[in-house]
Order: structure tokens, then sequence, then C-alpha cells
């Protein structure tokens, strides 16, 4: 970073140009609540599809990794309900005026979307068994290369720029999630359904750019292409709500997934 810059840019951009808000997840859970949309994947990677396929098919639930400086000695991950992720972009277009006004000098703005909770592997695991009344069976592995610990958002930006703050719990998460399993081909068609996720070479999904959103004055259009088969639920959320409750007159609205998958 030049000492003196040619030209000096504000802390998002040139003052003056496009604006945008960028949206970025933890670890998104859970389907529409009133299953119109939810997970399109057959072959889930995240830890509640993992768990949902290993109750269903009688196999054991694996846990990488128990030695992490943690209550429990399992990672902790944040995990957050695609419906109120698809209220937090409601919150951000129609706020979008007030987080970034045209004639401010900051036009891009990054705020982190979680459930402001860190929960352990083994947590996430008794309450989908405490959700189906059953001991969902697991077994115990060692850490893969690359794990980590674990992280959580705090929620302040999301709180005091949006307004936003989580209102599902994991439980209606996994409630929902076993939901739509049950109810899912009954919905979707069979070219609409994933074989598989997108995968990077370690084997998990990719955090890449989940759903754009552009809106013009006096109207909106909105473009979803999902790269993440989980964040689909999210996206269709993000759509219906988005339609219903919102006429924006911001520009460009930029959603992110941070990380959204666990292990």
């Amino acid at each position: 970073m030049p000492h003196r810059p040619v030209a000096p840019r504000a802390q998002g951009g040139d003052a003056g140009g496009p604006r945008a808000l960028s949206l970025r997840y933890f670890n998104p859970l859970g389907a529409d609540p009133q299953l119109r949309t939810g997970l399109q994947v057959l072959q889930p990677t995240h830890a509640v599809g993992r768990m949902i396929d290993a109750h269903h098919s009688g196999q054991a639930f694996t846990i990488t990794g128990t030695d992490w400086p943690t209550p429990d000695g399992t990672c902790v991950r944040d995990y957050v309900h695609v419906w109120d992720l698809a209220l937090a972009h409601v919150r951000a277009l129609r706020r979008f005026e007030t987080v970034l006004p045209a004639d401010g000098t900051d036009n891009h703005q990054v705020i982190i979307l979680g459930g402001r909770k860190a929960t352990a592997v083994r947590e996430l695991v008794d309450t989908f068994s405490e959700a189906t009344g059953t001991p969902l069976p697991v077994v115990e592995t060692p850490r893969r290369p690359g794990d980590a610990v674990g992280a959580y958002s705090r929620g302040t930006r999301a709180k005091n720029l949006l307004g936003w703050e989580p209102q599902l719990t994991i439980a209606d998460g996994i409630r929902d999630s076993l939901r739509w399993y049950e109810k899912r081909d009954t919905i979707l068609t069979t070219d609409e359904i994933i074989a598989k996720p997108l995968v990077r070479p370690c084997g998990r999904s990719s955090p890449l750019v989940v759903v754009a959103v552009a809106w013009a004055p006096g109207g909106c259009l909105v473009a979803a292409r999902p790269s993440m088969p989980l964040c689909r639920s999210a996206a269709s959320g993000v759509l219906a709500a988005a339609t219903t409750y919102c006429s924006a007159r911001s520009l460009i609205f930029v959603v992110r997934a941070r990380r959204v998958v666990t292990s």
C-alpha cells in the first residue's frame, strides 16, 4: 500500500461511484419454514445434511477431530437459519440508502451474518438427536488437513446498521431441514436436484458468490445464481422476500458466502 497514493480512495472505493453492500454468511442451515424450497443436493457435505443422511441410512455420523481446545474437544461453528438470512437481505435493501448514502464518503460496506453463537459438533449432534427423538450414532476420527477450531460472529454491525438479529434457532433449522427432506421430491423436479455439490480438492464446498441482486430506480431486477447448493434455499428465500417487500433505489447489492460448509 503506497504511503502517498496518487489517487486517494474512500474506504470503500471512489466517492460517488457505484455503491455496494456485501453480506457474508457463516454456516446456513434449515429450509424455508413454509417448505417452498430448501437444500437441492442429494449428497450434502455440510454437517446437518450428513446427519440427515446418517439418520435415514442407519449409518454413523463422523466427527472429525476431538482434541480441539474447546469444552468438548470438537470444533465449533456458527450456524444461521436461511430464513433469517433472507430477512437480513430485505433489511439490507430497505436500509441501503441509510447505510450507504449517495452523498457519503463510503460506497462499500461488509456486514457479517451469523447466529452469534459457537456451537460444537457434539452439541449439534445432541440437538439433532433431540429433534428426531432418536440418538444419532457417531464415530470419531482424527482431524482433517486444513481443519480449524472454528469461529463465530458477534453480529454488532448487522444489528447496528441493519437492525437485524437472528430469530430462529439451530433446533428450528434442523427441524425445517428434516421436514424439507421428507417433502423435497414432491416439490422439485429431477433436473432441479443436484447429485453432488461443488467441491474443492480438499472435499469442501467453495465459499463463492451466492446471490447477486441489482436494483434500478423505480423497479428491481433480481438475479440469483447460487454457486453453493446449500445456499439455494437462502437464495430462493431472498428472491421471495425481496420481490414481496422491497422497492429499493440502490444500484448494486452483492451477497457473498463467507463460509457455508462445516466439518
